[in-house]
């Protein structure tokens, strides 16, 4: 029997210029409160999951107004005070008047939610806020049975340093490389990036918002050979969303059927987003959330991810999203009618792990088994002694992507748990 495969919905970048800045802010307000209205309903209790961030502090300040019972919050706290933001989301819960619960993470979380990965995946999926993820859905679930989230917020208005420095991007992968780059680039090779991190959260309150990009070092790092290697500006840009570069230079027809997204590309910003928008939320966020929630038996509703927010979203203008170093702006200037301005300063972390320090700590020799099995001659997905010898390096405290070790490692680990 013949299978026909029907796309039930498209997703559109058709941008609309008539419509004024208030004009969009009113209009998206009016479907923001549709949406989460009608997700508000349900016949068990209820619960949103609220960082510091501007995303999840909308959907919980919007709830708050319309419930008409008090919400439920729920934020995650870590020792480390660099990821550590549960004081800001408890300030905001307290002026939304939620019951608000706060998750604490500790050595134990970290080692119990890595060692459920392989089986609530069932696939080696392995973005590293899955392990912080995975407690926060659990915790949540001891309480209400369905939780609000704010994906798609950063994919549709503009939120990541990517997007916000798009243009920059774009003319620093066409421009020719200059001494001084060389020089900045052979200085920077010998930065610890913990210590770029810890410095960061010292000085925070002065340091501009456009300025806090997290993991700096690394990132600047990733950016300069991945032009060095890429022959367009779609590779440069997948490889910096990649872990291993080197895997998509050697495999690039794989990553072909991506490319129609930057062929006809007015501005690198809206490019950016749509593409992100059509791979990274649905294969990489949404699948994080809905699987760890789903081990719960918790159900997670995304209100800027309902179709019509989705669809007006893609048809506001790009300076109404992000201008003078800030995305966001339209979601940003909506908040600032429910929340006070104090509340909005701070760059959220959202679900970052301290993957560096728990690799070097109490993962390490976890890791080293697992990275070092006998079993991994079995498949030769990768060769021990090079991975060995990076492993050293990043042990040392060389600038290592250190995201490409757990990539290696829950696929290694998912492998020995299901052949």
């Amino acid at each position: 029997q013949e299978i026909n495969q029907v796309q039930y919905w498209v997703n559109r970048s058709d941008t609309n210029n008539s419509f004024s800045f208030d004009q969009c802010k009113k209009k998206l307000k009016e479907k923001l409160y549709e949406v989460i209205e009608s997700e508000l309903i349900a016949d068990v209790d209820l619960g949103i999951f609220l960082s510091s961030g501007i995303d999840s502090s909308l959907i919980a300040s919007i709830a708050s107004k319309i419930s008409k019972k008090k919400i439920n919050t729920f934020s995650l706290g870590f020792n480390d005070k660099y990821y550590d933001e549960s004081s800001d989301s408890e300030k905001i819960a307290e002026y939304i008047g939620s019951n608000h619960k706060k998750l604490f993470i500790d050595d134990v979380d970290y080692i119990k939610s890595i060692k459920k990965i392989s089986s609530i995946y069932c696939e080696p999926f392995s973005d590293s806020s899955q392990i912080v993820t995975i407690p926060l859905c659990d915790f949540a679930s001891k309480y209400v049975k369905v939780c609000l989230t704010g994906d798609g917020g950063d994919e549709l208005f503009g939120g990541y340093n990517r997007y916000i420095n798009g243009k920059k991007l774009e003319k620093y992968f066409y421009n020719n490389i200059n001494y001084f780059e060389k020089y900045i680039l052979e200085k920077i090779q010998n930065i610890n990036n913990q210590k770029i991190n810890n410095l960061f959260s010292k000085f925070e309150k002065f340091i501009p918002n456009s300025f806090r990009i997290d993991n700096l070092i690394l990132k600047l790092k990733k950016i300069a050979k991945s032009k060095l290697n890429s022959e367009n500006f779609f590779e440069f840009y997948i490889k910096n969303l990649s872990h291993d570069g080197d895997k998509i230079t050697k495999n690039k027809q794989d990553f072909l059927f991506m490319k129609k997204y930057f062929e006809k590309s007015i501005d690198i910003e809206n490019t950016m987003m749509f593409f992100d928008q059509n791979f990274y939320l649905p294969d990489d966020l949404v699948v994080k959330m809905e699987r760890a929630s789903m081990a719960s038996s918790l159900e997670i509703r995304s209100p800027f991810l309902h179709p019509e927010i989705v669809e007006f979203a893609n048809t506001i203008p790009l300076q109404y999203k992000i201008s003078n170093k800030q995305g966001k702006l339209i979601t940003r200037s909506i908040l600032e009618e429910l929340l006070p301005k104090k509340y909005l300063l701070k760059k959220k972390k959202g679900f970052l792990v301290p993957l560096e320090s728990l690799l070097k700590g109490e993962l390490k020799q976890w890791s080293e088994n697992i990275l070092f099995s006998k079993r991994v001659n079995e498949h030769n997905f990768y060769s021990i002694d090079t991975i060995k010898q990076e492993w050293i390096k990043f042990q040392n405290n060389e600038i290592i992507n250190f995201y490409k070790f757990w990539d290696l490692i829950v696929f290694q680990n998912w492998y020995e748990d299901h052949f």
